[in-house]
């Protein structure tokens, strides 16, 4: 909505809102960025609510709720309406597309498909109306022959036919007569319409170029035709879409933009609303150091009630090298000399041992465990730059977590304590902790390097080169953190 404000255009500006209606919070963000937009609340369902989105029937249901543009009776009664879709960034002015009349989609460049991510319609053509439904209905049984292909992308080959025969849509942008410029402005409802009996226009593919084309050759010169499209910038159209990439490949999550570079454009518009983004860095920070605190505080403080008596004499250890039932009587009920804790000890001893013992293997597997979880501890509409920086933080207090699994029993295992000589929780602790972060500096750096990198849009532009250089900037830091796991597994089991 903010790149659509700053377009200047001069209608009106709307959010279409099924039934449930929006958050309160939501609504206030949208009249606090704009105060001139109108939000029409319909009786059309939320069709994402009780299905999930990648079923092709939520997709369809999602189409058909757009004859609420021509069924509603506050909307319907415009004379023309614009229609985009929340994956669509607004790059220039585009009112000159009001001229297009009754109903106009995007020519993708597809011969059996059209994109429904903008539309121009004639609220009050009911012949376009009957095509559009037919359509979708059309569709609902046809599609099973196709599995449906495309629909979740928001493709409608029911369209083909009428979209085949339709006339480009076209202003007539080239130079005047008098060798003066087009603006390329229209007055929309002043524009003299051309007499034309067409239910159905085709807008040209520039009018929301798609931004997986840029990766064909990391630029846009497949598809610039001079200036006579209005281009801003390096971008020929003006309008950046950004459908066809996938449920999770979009610009508002943050892990795609290790690679897609295009999106940062609409981070630039992102930029502008207000956001404290540092302030949510710092929360989740805070929050994420108190919680591995907490963790690494009771791990070492049951490890140490599991190695000593209630006396606070070390207790005797198996064969296993592992804590046996006391000699002392107990001041209390020693829940740590349970059968069942014991036992439970033995085993969490022994797993580890195991992986200590297929140091290649566990160092690969833990590695990819922990980038997934650390990955999927971001919150997903996080600022990117934010974003990776936590990432890194994460994992590494994953890491950390793990060498301190390591060290804690590699501790256990050699400690000769007497009476009175067991450290206290917080002093091992501490002293684990900065073991830990000793063996880090490298790995570090190394992931720095990584998010610098990625950050770069302008270093390799090359749509081969570049996803081989991310790669190995990633593969870089990930063989370090092996190799830090390689050698404290070797530590554990050596004699």
């Amino acid at each position: 909505m903010r790149s659509i404000k700053e377009s200047k255009t001069k209608y009106r500006r709307m959010v279409i809102v099924p039934q449930d209606g929006l958050f309160e919070s939501s609504e206030q963000a949208l009249k606090g960025d704009d105060p001139d937009l109108e939000i029409v609340h319909t009786n059309i369902p939320n069709v994402f609510g009780h299905m999930p989105l990648t079923d092709h029937r939520t997709q369809l249901l999602h189409m058909r709720n757009k004859l609420v543009i021509w069924d509603d009776p506050q909307i319907s009664s415009l004379k023309r309406v614009v229609y985009l879709d929340p994956e669509n960034l607004v790059l220039r002015n585009l009112d000159e597309i009001f001229a297009c009349h009754q109903f106009c989609a995007v020519d993708n460049g597809q011969s059996v498909v059209y994109s429904n991510g903008l539309l121009v319609i004639s609220p009050d053509s009911i012949a376009a109306r009957n095509l559009y439904s037919d359509a979708i209905d059309g569709f609902m049984i046809t599609g099973r022959e196709y599995n449906y292909i495309g629909i979740i992308q928001g493709f409608m080959p029911g369209l083909f036919e009428a979209f085949e025969e339709s006339p480009l849509f076209f202003l007539g942008w080239d130079e005047d007569d008098n060798g003066e410029d087009s603006d390329g402005a229209d007055d929309g409802d002043d524009a003299v319409e051309p007499v034309d009996a067409s239910v159905v226009h085709r807008l040209p593919f520039y009018y929301s170029i798609n931004h997986m084309v840029f990766y064909e050759r990391m630029n846009w010169d497949l598809y610039k035709c001079k200036d006579k499209n209005l281009a801003k910038g390096e971008i020929p159209g003006p309008l950046l879409s950004y459908k066809y990439s996938g449920a999770t490949v979009k610009p508002w999550f943050w892990l795609p933009y290790t690679y897609f570079q295009v999106f940062w454009y609409w981070q630039d518009v992102r930029a502008r609303l207000g956001e404290d983004h540092f302030g949510h860095f710092v929360g989740k920070v805070v929050s994420f150091l108190v919680i591995f605190a907490f963790i690494w505080f009771a791990y070492i403080s049951l490890c140490l009630k599991l190695f000593t008596e209630p006396n606070g004499r070390p207790r005797r250890l198996s064969s296993w090298g592992l804590p046996t039932p006391g000699n002392a009587q107990p001041l209390s009920i020693d829940v740590f000399n349970s059968r069942v804790v014991r036992r439970a000890c033995q085993f969490s001893c022994s797993a580890l041992y195991a992986i200590a013992s297929m140091p290649l293997v566990s160092s690969v597997s833990i590695v990819v465990l922990i980038t997934y979880c650390s990955i999927q501890a971001i919150p997903i509409t996080m600022q990117p730059s934010y974003a990776g920086k936590l990432w890194v933080i994460v994992h590494d207090l994953m890491l950390t977590t793990v060498l301190l699994i390591f060290a804690v029993a590699h501790t256990l295992r050699t400690a000769q304590w007497k009476k009175d000589e067991v450290p206290a929780t917080s002093d091992m602790l501490l002293g684990g902790i900065w073991w830990c972060v000793k063996k880090l500096p490298l790995l570090m750096l190394a992931q720095l390097q990584f998010l610098y990198m990625i950050g770069r849009t302008d270093w390799f532009q090359n749509p081969v080169l570049r996803p081989i250089m991310t790669f190995l900037s990633f593969a870089i830091a990930a063989t370090v953190e092996g190799r830090i796991l390689v050698v404290e597994m070797h530590r554990i089991t050596r004699n």
